[in-house]
Parts: C-alpha cells; structure tokens; sequence
C-alpha cells in the first residue's frame, strides 16, 4: 500500500516503542491504523469544541454535523424521505475521494457479499444474511441429504457430560461449533442452542453432536433467515433481559439473554452462562438485568459520542420481583448473598438512567 511507513508514528510513544516486536504483517496495519485515524483527524478540523461534556474530542467536524443534519431533518415527514439519502450519499462520495487521495483503491460500487455477508439493498430497507454460507456449511459437513427441522432445538433436550457416551472426532465437533458461531453474527434465533453445545467441546459426545447436527437441519429449513434495517429509524435505544434458571445441568447455573434495539433495528444480542449459581428465578432474572444495563449503558454512551443523547433507556425484564430488587436501594437479609458487582443496575435506576 502507498504511503504505509512505521515511520508515522509519534517518537517516543509506547505503541513506537512496541512496533519493532512484532510481526511485519502486524506492523504494517499499526501504521494502517495509525495513518487513517491521522488523516481522519485532520479532516474533521481538530474535533468539535461544543461538544457535551463525556463526548469524543476526536470526532470530525464533518461527521458531528451530518449527524445533526440529519436528525433535523428526519422530524420532519417531508424531508425524511429526500433529503437524508442525499446527504448520506454526498458524505460517502467525499470519503471515497478524502481515502482515495491516500491510497491506492477503487469504487466497486454497492457492497452486495462481504465476509460470508450478503447485503441486500432496497429501496426502503437493508437486508443482511447468510444463506450463501449457510448452504456452505450443510456441504462442508455432508448433511446436505438430512431432512430440515423446524426448531433448533427440543424442549425437553438435556445436554450433561454425558460419561458413558460414545466419544466423537473433537476437530469435527469444534470445527462445527466455530462455524455456527460466525453464523450467530445474524442469527439471534440459534444463538442460545449453539452457545449451549460449545460447553461441550472439551470432551463431546455423541449425544452432543446430535444436537450440532440438529441445529444445521433447522438451518436448511431457514436458510434465508437474516436482519431487516428499514429506513427511517429513530435513534430510541430499547433492551430486553430474560434468563434460563438453573439451565445447565453440570454446574445448575443460569443462562443470561437479552436483545438491544435502536428504533426498530436489532443491532446487538447476547446469551451467556452466569458466573455464580443463583438460588431463585428473582435472583437469575436480576443478574441478567445488570448485564443488559451494562451492555445498554456501552451503548448509550457510544451514542453519546456521535451526538445522540438519551435520556432514560427503557430495559424490559418478565419478571416482577427482579425489577422490585432494582427499584428498591434497601439490602435485605434475601439479597445480602448476591455479589456487589450485580447491584451495578441499582446505582443507574437511581441516576435515572435505566427505565427497568
């Protein structure tokens, strides 16, 4: 690439110092890194100066005032439609002349396949899947004979060690759970059941690679699967929390899950196996609550520095006792067990920053 030299970087600095122990390849995209954010800096004037206090210095001038262009116009019906794709185009045609004056590139047009992505662009909407490395996945692992199946997973399934089941290839095993990981990247619906069967890689069984084999039999009945952003979405930024208690039957803990959303667009997920073992439904529901605050609050504040400022963000939680353990600063003698680190959501229903 033209015009990449370690050399860029600022003499004295830690990263200047680091650079020469690693690798060329890893040197070459310091310098990339370090040369785009420079260059990215300078043609946003030195920052914004009437930023609120918290928000990133570093953002462009240019970037903070499309961002509020924007968001003038989208309140009004009439100019949501017509004015916000001209101005979304305008900024890309600059990018693309600002990074071409640097580097050697060229405009390919609309991005339609990226990294296993399929991008689809309509008119009015943007629709992201995989189907092409879904459709990978049943030949790479010879299942494209097996019958689809509607869920991912039975109810009544339960997945333990499994001592005296009969052992499976462990590569194969990994190998299938690290690619139904990827494809989480726009599946939230198998997202639970795979991180389920991924506890198991250590020493998986037969029994465990049904359920893998399942998962991939419903994935052929719902190759298409994938995100819908729509235009025209507003910037409300909205959680839900739920959780699976006492779901996993080696160790009885709780599986935390949640969503976030801005507007209408699903931008983010989770499910993860919590670290201690809680003694109630209350209590596996409040802990889940405090990781989607933490998640919601990281959102909120990434926002923030590219001039969207929420006040209150609502978190949806189904259980009543969870969110009377939030809302209420009192300790209790039933509560007292539960570590510090969980009541993170008390302190920000109290700020007024969570609407739980």
């Amino acid at each position: 690439m033209r015009g990449l030299r370690t050399s860029s970087l600022r003499k004295g600095s830690r990263l200047a110092e680091l650079t020469p122990l690693f690798s060329p390849r890893r040197r070459i995209m310091i310098s990339l890194f370090v040369k785009c954010t420079l260059m990215i800096l300078s043609d946003g004037d030195q920052g914004v100066p009437d930023l609120p206090s918290g928000g990133d210095k570093s953002i462009g001038r240019r970037e903070t005032l499309m961002i509020r262009l924007l968001d003038r116009h989208d309140q009004d019906p009439c100019n949501r439609n017509t004015t916000r794709p001209l101005v979304i185009n305008q900024y890309c045609k600059d990018f693309g002349k600002m990074m071409a004056k640097e580097f050697e590139m060229s405009m390919i047009g609309e991005l339609t396949f990226f990294l296993g992505f399929q991008i689809k662009q309509l008119k009015e909407r943007t629709f992201n899947y995989q189907e092409k490395y879904t459709r990978d996945l049943h030949k790479r692992f010879k299942m494209d004979d097996f019958k689809p199946i509607d869920t991912p997973m039975s109810t009544n399934t339960v997945l333990d060690v499994d001592e005296s089941g009969i052992k499976v290839d462990q590569t194969l095993y990994r190998s299938m759970i690290g690619s139904l990981l990827y494809l989480c990247a726009s599946r939230l619906d198998i997202m639970f059941s795979v991180c389920l069967c991924a506890r198991f890689q250590a020493d998986p069984k037969e029994s465990h690679l049904t359920a893998v084999k399942r998962i991939l039999r419903y994935l052929k009945h719902t190759p298409s699967i994938g995100l819908w952003y729509p235009k025209g979405a507003s910037f409300e930024l909205l959680g839900y929390s739920d959780s699976d208690f006492a779901g996993c039957r080696v160790e009885r803990k709780s599986t935390s899950g949640g969503c976030y959303l801005l507007g209408r667009l699903l931008v983010s997920w989770s499910s993860k196996k919590q670290n201690c073992v809680s003694s109630s439904t209350a209590e596996a529901e409040y802990i889940a609550a405090g990781s989607c605050c933490a998640q919601l609050i990281y959102m909120k504040q990434t926002l923030l520095d590219y001039g969207v400022n929420l006040s209150r963000v609502p978190l949806l939680c189904d259980n009543e006792s969870a969110v009377k353990l939030a809302n209420n600063p009192i300790q209790h003698s039933r509560t007292k067990h539960i570590d510090i680190r969980h009541h993170f959501i008390r302190d920000h229903v109290a700020k007024g920053d969570i609407l739980l």
